[in-house]
Formats: structure tokens, sequence, C-alpha cells
């Protein structure tokens, strides 16, 4: 084999390697969202069409895995509030924040049980700072603009939100609408003014559902 060859070959060999890892996070990723965190890496490998034995050359532990996976998510989200604050509009950007959290939130299964499996104290986490720190941006913004009532803290509507992750995916399986409904009805307890609520709200079986998990 001539050099050129060696490179090229070692060029696919690094593509071949990179693909691999980025089809594993991806699958461990959807995995973990729709099954839990209790997914086992053999049903991660098969998601990514991969042996067992290449997630661990990638993710040495399950441990790199998720720890993985959590940067993914914490980057999905801050790009989420990214894009909501894109809007000029203060009010629009405030409430589009907020449902563009509870929409990923309503597409998650495991984010609170992959932030409790962080070691270290979760405010000195340097991906929770981040996403911490914009969607506090955020909050300054909608305050600057007068969107939000002046009684409510910015840990009401951090509580508020770590509440909305219990109910987002069970509801939202239900009925998206009604989701959005929910939220725009907590937002107008926290915002001066108030929107045209969309879409009809659960019926009383489907509230069961929800309540079952």
């Amino acid at each position: 084999m001539g050099r050129s060859e060696e490179i090229d070959a070692g060029r696919k060999r690094r593509r071949d390697f990179e693909q691999n890892r980025e089809a594993i996070l991806r699958a461990a990723d959807r995995a973990f969202a729709e099954r839990g965190m209790e997914t086992s890496i053999a049903a991660v490998a098969d998601l990514a069409g991969v042996a067992p034995a290449t997630v661990y050359r990638h993710f040495p532990s399950r441990a790199d895995l998720v720890n993985a996976v959590f940067s993914l998510r914490v980057t999905a989200y801050h790009e989420a509030i990214e894009a909501a604050q894109s809007a000029e509009d203060d009010t629009d950007a405030f409430r589009g924040t907020i449902h563009a959290i509870v929409e990923l939130q309503a597409q998650d299964r495991s984010f609170r049980e992959i932030i409790s499996s962080r070691d270290g104290e979760l405010w000195a986490d340097p991906e929770l700072l981040r996403f911490g720190e914009a969607l506090l941006a955020a909050l300054t913004r909608a305050r600057a603009g007068g969107v939000v009532r002046d009684d409510v803290a910015d840990a009401d509507i951090m509580v508020l939100l770590i509440a909305s992750e219990g109910i987002a995916r069970p509801v939202a399986e239900q009925s998206r609408s009604a989701l959005r409904r929910i939220v725009d009805l907590t937002l107008d307890g926290i915002c001066h003014d108030r929107t045209t609520l969309q879409g009809p709200p659960l019926e009383l079986a489907q509230i069961v559902d929800v309540t079952r998990g």
C-alpha cells in the first residue's frame, strides 16, 4: 500500500470512528428520552446499528455515555432558549422560551434522572450553569420589558419549570394543544397580560391516564 493509500485509509477510519460515535450518542439520547435511564447498552447499540463492544470503545463506561447525553440535552435547551429569545417582542420571547423548555420536557423521560446522576453540587455543574445563565438572561429581559409581574420571583418560575417536567410528557401524549393550554394558563399567572387559550382541555379519561403516568 502506497503512502497516499495509507492516508486515505486513515482518513476513512477516522471518519468511520466519528460517524459511529455520533450514531451511538444520538441513539443513546433517543433511547434515554423514550425509555428512561434503565435502557441497556445493548439496546443503545442495537438502535445505533453497532455492536455493544463498539459502544464501549467510544464510551468506556455507562457514566461516560450518560455525561455525553447530558451535554447534548443541555445544548438543546440552550439552543431552544436562544431561538425563542430571537423574537423582537419581549412578551413573545418570554412566552416562547417557557413553551420551548416545556416542549423539550415533553420529549424527554430521563433528563431529571440524568441530572440526579451527576456528581458534585448541581449548581456548580458548568453545563447546568450554562443553561441557568441563558434562562436567567431571558427572565431579566422579560422583567426589563415589563412582561413579568413584579411579585413573581425568579425562583417561582424555576420551581414551576421543575413541576412542569413531571406532567409535560404524559399530557403531551394525550394532546399537544392541551399541554400548550396548561402552559399558557401558567404564564397568565406570571405575566401582566393574558393570552387567548387555544384548544380544548383534556377529558376526564385523559386526565386519569396522565395521573397514571
